[in-house]
């Protein structure tokens, strides 16, 4: 109580209260059923009394963060206008103005930190000393989205988006006024307690066949893959479709490892161990193909990148092929479970469908791109792409937005969008890349943890949309909010000359 003092810890209490007592209504809103009611009202209730221990606990200034970072795989959402989906706009995000979840952590972390006087008076000293390649090229990315709401039809589906991005502009000024090692152990412990969560409710799905009354978090209710059966439908967690899942997983799975690596903490080992056989088999029940083939990929170059590090610095490399064989064995565990499934859904299922189905669904992007020089470079408005092509035809490729997140990009936003978000990937990419090289070993693992996190959404963009979707996007930008806190740890305490990246 008294790292806080009582005061305070009442204002906070008081609006954490008022946070989940919205929540609460809004899932009573959202509900009929009275079981499904009655869980949900059983998991709010718990989450308030963790609420209030954590902030006693560690006190606000690192409940906030942590209350973000556990519930990034999360999606609580009411609409207050619009209606989501209708025969124009059949898919993509929401049709609506939402109140999200994390818009209320977002604006609550903001007022609290005005309210820490001690920060306030250096807060725009701090602001300044911030900005980097990255929050310039993701301000030129909301600017050329705010662009696309001209030539909208349906503005009120680009709106939605244009929301997001304001809010994860401010969520960048409060998270870089961290240091990385306040930021970096509340992440690892969101994201430990996302896997186990996750699992659970998918494994829930799979028992009920059924979602398990877990809409008001995001869960769909339908939260398996259609035209498919067995565990090839796969799981969805709260993140509404099996591809979004195993990818929202995939990114962080590299994190968990990286750090599994570096930490010298015996009871954190053990919790990231539990994590990555968890995550391994979450993502194995997923059932989706390439989130499956980039984690493996991925989880290689970390154990090779050690062995490099450790030579590097003339450590001791037994421990990497300690950790080689115990995450071989973590994916022989998870796989044994479901390997026919797995061989069926690489072997024996619809593959080459898939594949010239998603190219069907890029060629008529393209179409829509060359369509005029004014979709080239302004695009047909944020959010607008199925309103565009419902009119053109009928089916699945007429009703779903393209499994290119690239080409989305530029169809819905024009050219300087789709340069600016790649611009953002490339800069934060290139840091990581040089701490890699020259950072010493706990840090270069933290940059490669969000490298391979990076470069498998940079790889699974051209395979998906699903980095469109809120966890997803927002997952990303913390990903690149991470990237530019790293590099500033580097600059500030290895102090190398780092202006030759």
């Amino acid at each position: 109580m008294n790292s806080i003092g009582l005061k305070r810890f009442f204002i906070y209490s008081i609006i954490y209260i008022t946070f989940c007592a919205g929540i609460t209504i809004l899932t009573i809103i959202n509900t009929n059923s009275g079981i499904k009611l009655s869980i949900s009202m059983i998991l709010l209730s718990f989450i308030i009394l963790i609420v209030l221990y954590t902030i006693l606990k560690i006190g606000i200034r690192r409940s906030l963060p942590l209350a973000f970072f556990t519930t990034l795989a999360f999606n609580v959402e009411v609409a207050l206008l619009g209606d989501a989906f209708d025969s124009t706009h059949t898919g993509g995000l929401r049709a609506n103005l939402t109140l999200t979840h994390v818009y209320l952590i977002v604006v609550m972390w903001f007022f609290t930190d005005l309210l820490n006087k001690k920060n306030k008076k250096n807060t725009r000293l701090k602001a300044i000393s911030k900005v980097n390649f990255e929050f310039v090229f993701f301000f030129l990315y909301f600017l050329t989205s705010v662009l696309s709401l001209y030539v909208a039809v349906n503005k009120i589906a680009a709106i939605y988006v244009l929301i997001r991005i304001l809010f994860l502009v401010l969520l960048y000024y409060l998270l870089s006024r961290y240091r990385l090692k306040e930021a970096w152990p509340l992440f690892i412990a969101g994201i430990v307690f996302t896997v186990c969560t996750q699992l659970a409710i998918g494994i829930g799905q799979l028992i009920t066949n059924d979602s398990i009354g877990l809409a008001v978090l995001g869960e769909n209710q339908n939260p398996f893959r259609g035209g498919t059966e067995g565990l090839e439908r796969g799981i969805s967690g709260t993140l509404g479709h099996p591809g979004t899942f195993a990818i929202f997983l995939t990114l962080i799975f590299p994190i968990l490892l990286t750090q599994l690596l570096t930490t010298k903490k015996q009871m954190e080992k053990y919790f990231i161990i539990l994590s990555l056989i968890v995550g391994i088999l979450a993502i194995f029940l997923s059932s989706a193909r390439t989130s499956i083939v980039i984690v493996l990929v991925g989880s290689i170059f970390i154990i090779l990148f050690n062995l490099w590090f450790r030579n590097r610095e003339n450590l001791n490399t037994n421990r990497i092929f300690r950790f080689g064989l115990l995450f071989l064995f973590i994916v022989i565990i998870g796989a044994s479970f479901i390997i026919d499934e797995i061989v069926s859904r690489f072997v024996a299922s619809d593959f080459i469908f898939q594949i010239l189905e998603r190219n069907r669904i890029a060629q008529l992007a393209l179409d829509i791109i060359f369509e005029s020089p004014k979709n080239i470079l302004l695009g047909v408005g944020l959010n607008n792409y199925t309103d565009i092509i419902s009119s053109k035809g009928t089916g699945f490729i007429y009703s779903h937005p393209v499994h290119n997140f690239y080409l989305l990009l530029w169809a819905e936003a024009g050219i300087f969008n789709l340069v600016s978000f790649i611009l953002i990937l490339f800069f934060s990419i290139r840091k990581m890349l040089f701490i890699v090289r020259k950072g010493k070993l706990d840090l270069a693992n933290k940059a490669l943890g969000i490298l391979i996190s990076l470069m498998s959404l940079v790889f699974y963009n051209f395979t998906g949309w699903s980095n469109n979707h809120n966890q997803i996007f927002i997952l990303f930008f913390t990903l690149i909010i991470f990237s530019n806190l790293i590099f500033n740890e580097f600059k500030n305490h290895d102090r190398k000359d780092v202006r030759q990246i």
